[in-house]
C-alpha cells in the first residue's frame, strides 16, 4: 500500500509520536482524525522512513560515542576506535567514577585474556598496579567487582612501583593488595619492595638486588598493567612533588627534567612532547617494574594490555590533557592499549590548539 503524501507538518507529528513509542494503530488513528481520511497502520511505517528521507529524523550517537570517534579520527585516522574509552560523566563526578568505569573494562579483560588461554589450561591472569590516587580508586573498585564475579580464573597481583608520598602512604601501591582479600578465587601477590628512586647510574644495581629482582624477574609474566599519569604542570603529580621537596639534589633532578621539556609522566616515568625523558642529568629516576619503552613494546603485543586512566587530578580537579596529548601524537608514547577519558578531557583534546 502506497502512503498517503503529507505535509510537513503531519509528517513531523507522526516521526514524533514514532519516537516516543505510540503504537503504529494509535499514531494511524490520529492521522485519519487529521486527514479525514483511513489511514491503515501499515502505512505509518514507509511514513518514518519518508521523515528519514527528508532529514526530520536524525539518529545522533551518544556524546561519548561521538567523542571517541572523534579522538580516533583526529589522532589515528579513524582507528583505535576501540582503544579509547570516553566515559559520559563531567569532570566534577571523574575522580570517583572514571576509575569505575576502569574497573568495569579491567575485569572485561581479565575474563578475555582467560578465555584466550582455555587451551592452555586456565593459567593465572597477571595485573600489574601501578600508584598514586587514582588506581587506588580503581583497585578499590576492582575489588569490589571481583568480589561479585562467580567464574574467576586465578589472579596474580603484582605491584609496580614502590609509591613516593610519604604522608600518604595509602596511594603506594603495595597498600592496595589488602583490597583483594576477599575476592573469590586463588590470587598470588608479588609486591615491590625498592626505593621510590635511585641515582641514574645505580638503577642496574639496584633492580638486582635480592628480594628486588625477584619482583622484576616477573614482570614479563604481566597481562595488563593499570596505571595513571600526572601533568607536569600540577603540582600534585607524584613525582614532580618528590622532585620539589625531597632535597636540593632532587630539585635539581626536576629543574633538568623541566629543561628537557618535561610535560608529563606515566607511573613516574617522565616525557616530553617529543618522547620519554631519559636524559641522565636528571641524575634520578624512579624504581618501576617498566619504563615507557617497555610498556610501549608490551602494548604493541596483542595478548597484553595497558591501561592508563587519565582524568582530572583527583586532588585539585586540573584537567591533565596537555599531558595525555604526546601520548596519542607521538609514537614512542603509544605505551597504552586502553585510554581512559571523561568527557571534559576528551573536549580538551578536541579544542582547537594555539
Amino acid at each position: 500500500m502506497k502512503e498517503p503524501f503529507l505535509e510537513d507538518t503531519h509528517l513531523v507529528e507522526v516521526c514524533s509520536r514514532f519516537l516516543k513509542e505510540e503504537r503504529p494503530s494509535a499514531i494511524a488513528d490520529w492521522l485519519s482524525k487529521e486527514l479525514d481520511r483511513r489511514v491503515s497502520r501499515e502505512a505509518i511505517y514507509p511514513l518514518v522512513r519518508e521523515g528519514v528521507r527528508r532529514g526530520y529524523l536524525l539518529l545522533s550517537p551518544p556524546l561519548e560515542d561521538l567523542l571517541r570517534q572523534r579522538l580516533a579520527d583526529r589522532f589515528f585516522n579513524g582507528t583505535h576506535t576501540d582503544q579509547i574509552h570516553v566515559a559520559s560523566v563531567t569532570p566534577d563526578a571523574a575522580r570517583d567514577a572514571l576509575p569505575i568505569r576502569a574497573a568495569e573494562l579491567i575485569v572485561e579483560l581479565i575474563h578475555r585474556v582467560s578465555a584466550a588461554r582455555k587451551s592452555a589450561g586456565g593459567q593465572r591472569v597477571r595485573i600489574g598496579l601501578g600508584g598514586g590516587g587514582t588506581i587506588m580508586r580503581v583497585a578499590q573498585a576492582l575489588a569490589g567487582l571481583l568480589r561479585t564475579e562467580l567464574k574467576l580464573p586465578p589472579l596474580g597481583l603484582h605491584v609496580v612501583s614502590s609509591g613516593f608520598r610519604l604522608k600518604r602512604p595509602l596511594t603506594a601501591p603495595i597498600s592496595f593488595l589488602s583490597y583483594f582479600d576477599q575476592v573469590p578465587t586463588n590470587i598470588e601477590y608479588v609486591g615491590l619492595f625498592a626505593p621510590a628512586v635511585c641515582r641514574a647510574e645505580d638503577y642496574e644495581r639496584v633492580i638486582s638486588l635480592p628480594g628486588v629482582e625477584e619482583s622484576f624477574r616477573n614482570t614479563r609474566k604481566i597481562d595488563i598493567v593499570v596505571t595513571g599519569l600526572a601533568s607536569a604542570q600540577d603540582e600534585h603529580g607524584e613525582l614532580r612533588e618528590f622532585m620539589q621537596f625531597a632535597g636540593e639534589r632532587t630539585r635539581e633532578g626536576l629543574d633538568a627534567l623541566k629543561k628537557d621539556g618535561f610535560v608529563g609522566e606515566l607511573q613516574y616515568q617522565p616525557y616530553s612532547e617529543k618522547g620519554p625523558i631519559t636524559d641522565l642529568r636528571a641524575k634520578f629516576r624512579a624504581v618501576s617494574l617498566f619504563d615507557l619503552e617497555q610498556l610501549r613494546t608490551l602494548a604493541a603485543r596483542k595478548d597484553k594490555y595497558v591501561v592508563v586512566v587519565a582524568g582530572p587530578c583527583g586532588a585539585c580537579g586540573q584537567s591533565k590533557h596537555e599531558a595525555i596529548r604526546p601520548l596519542l601524537e607521538v609514537p614512542s608514547l603509544k605505551v597504552w592499549t586502553d585510554l581512559m577519558l571523561d568527557v571534559g578531557t576528551a573536549q580538551k583534546l578536541l579544542a582547537p590548539t594555539a
